[in-house]
């Protein structure tokens, strides 16, 4: 790392056995290395059991090359063994972030299915057993 400030926002937080992030911002490559271990540590706790992987996109705005590479790293294998889903709720995207995110999805097209949605909804939230629903609406608000 160049010793930059880190760009690009964040939270991550453990609703029942769903791993729920909202990601915002422009990010720079110390942005998404320091992203990138705290949900690696997250992913790693949950996945004693069946989990569901939920990120709120919806505030992204892009990320430099270096950033790009380090988000698109695999992720440990303990992580994506009991991985059940990951959804993305996306706005209307302008297309170079959906260059990204597509970027992305095809990392991953072998491990898991990345769904879409532009809300939390019901045909989401019917793929979590035992879903707090409504805490994850008010974290996705």
């Amino acid at each position: 790392m160049s010793g930059f400030a880190a760009h690009g926002e964040y939270q991550i937080v453990g609703i029942g056995r769903v791993l729920a992030v909202k990601v915002s911002g422009s990010w720079n490559a110390e942005g998404a290395e320091r992203y990138r271990k705290e949900l690696e540590h997250s992913l790693i706790s949950m996945a004693e059991q069946p989990f569901g992987h939920i990120i709120d996109v919806r505030k992204w705005e892009l990320a430099t090359p270096e950033a790009m590479a380090i988000l698109k790293r695999p992720q440990p294998e303990i992580a994506r063994r009991n991985k059940i889903f990951k959804a993305q709720i996306i706005q209307k995207a302008s297309l170079p972030s959906l260059i990204s995110l597509n970027t992305i999805d095809r990392e991953v097209k072998d491990i898991f299915t990345v769904s879409r949605f532009s809300e939390l909804k019901d045909d989401l939230l019917w793929k979590i057993p035992d879903a707090d629903i409504s805490a994850l609406e008010q974290f996705f608000a």
